[in-house]
C-alpha cells in the first residue's frame, strides 16, 4: 500500500496492482468504452483520505468521470511506480533519421504543478472559466476530466487525425456565443494557431499536473525532439520487450 497526494490536494491510498488488473488490458468492452483507465484505478484504490476540490465522503470510492485528467495522471505514474518501480524504458524513433533506439526515464523526476486555485475552485463549483484571447474576445472554458479522456479514448480510427482539434474543442464551453459540440469543432478547426496556442498554454496553467513531455537525443543522429510519455500496455509491466541499450539510462 502507497499514500498519494494528488496535484489537486485530493489523497487516498492504492494497492499495488495484481495479475487480475493487468488483464484489464485486454478487456475489450473497456477499450471499446475507453474505460480502461478507469476500471484499473477503481480496481487498486482503497481508501479516500481527503477529497480535495471534489466532493467525495472519504467513505466513498471517487467518481473517475468527474476526476481533472491532470489527477489522474498523476495517479496512473504513481501506480507505476508503486507498482514496478521508478523507472521506465520505452522505444523511440528519430523523427529525423528514423533510428529505433531505447529511452529510459525516472518518473519520480517528473515536474509536477499543482492545481490552480481558480482551477480548484472550478471543480468546486462548476463554474466556467473566463480565458482573454489576444484579440479581446473571451471564451468559456473547463479543465478535462476523466470524461474527456474517455471521449478520446473511445476516437475511431478516421477521427483520430482530428485529436487535437478534439482535444482543444473539450476544453471550450463557450466561444463566440456557440455552445454546441459541433459548431465548437468547427470553430476550432479554422482558429488561428496563434490563438490556439494561447488557449492551451492559459488553460495547461490552470489545470497544473504531471509534465509529461520532455526533449530526447537520437543516438546516431544526435537531434533533440520532444516527446510524451506513452501510457501505453507496456507502462504497467516491469518485463522487459526490448533489449537495453546505453542510452536507457539517458533522459
Amino acid at each position: 500500500m502507497f499514500e498519494v497526494t494528488c496535484p489537486s490536494g485530493f489523497q487516498g491510498v492504492f494497492r499495488g496492482m495484481k495479475v487480475r488488473d493487468e488483464q484489464l488490458f485486454s478487456d475489450r468492452k473497456l477499450a471499446k468504452s475507453g474505460r480502461t483507465i478507469s476500471a484499473l484505478l477503481d480496481a487498486c484504490w482503497l481508501e479516500t483520505k481527503e477529497q480535495g476540490p471534489y466532493v467525495i465522503p472519504t467513505a466513498t470510492r471517487p467518481d473517475w468521470d468527474a476526476m481533472l485528467l491532470a489527477d489522474r495522471t498523476y495517479l496512473i505514474v504513481q501506480l507505476r511506480i508503486g507498482s514496478y518501480g521508478e523507472n521506465y524504458d520505452f522505444r523511440v524513433t528519430c523523427g529525423n533519421c528514423r533510428n529505433h533506439f531505447v529511452w529510459g526515464v525516472n518518473l519520480k523526476e517528473l515536474d509536477v504543478k499543482p492545481v490552480s486555485e481558480a482551477g480548484k475552485q472550478h471543480v468546486k463549483t462548476g463554474e466556467p472559466l473566463l480565458v482573454d484571447l489576444p484579440d479581446g474576445r473571451k471564451v468559456k472554458v473547463k479543465l478535462l476530466t476523466g470524461k474527456d479522456e474517455e471521449f478520446i479514448g473511445k476516437l475511431s480510427a478516421k477521427d483520430e487525425v482530428k485529436t487535437l482539434t478534439y482535444h482543444l474543442s473539450r476544453r471550450l464551453l463557450e466561444i463566440d456565443g456557440k455552445t454546441r459540440w459541433e459548431d465548437i469543432v468547427k470553430i476550432v478547426e479554422d482558429m488561428e494557431t496563434g490563438v490556439a496556442d494561447h488557449i492551451w498554454n492559459v488553460t495547461d496553467e490552470l489545470e497544473g499536473g504531471v509534465d509529461t513531455s520532455f526533449d530526447i537525443e537520437c543516438a546516431e543522429c544526435h537531434r533533440l525532439q520532444q516527446v510524451v510519455l506513452p501510457f501505453e500496455a507496456g507502462f504497467f509491466s516491469s518485463r522487459k520487450r526490448f533489449a537495453l541499450s546505453k542510452e536507457s539510462a539517458s533522459g
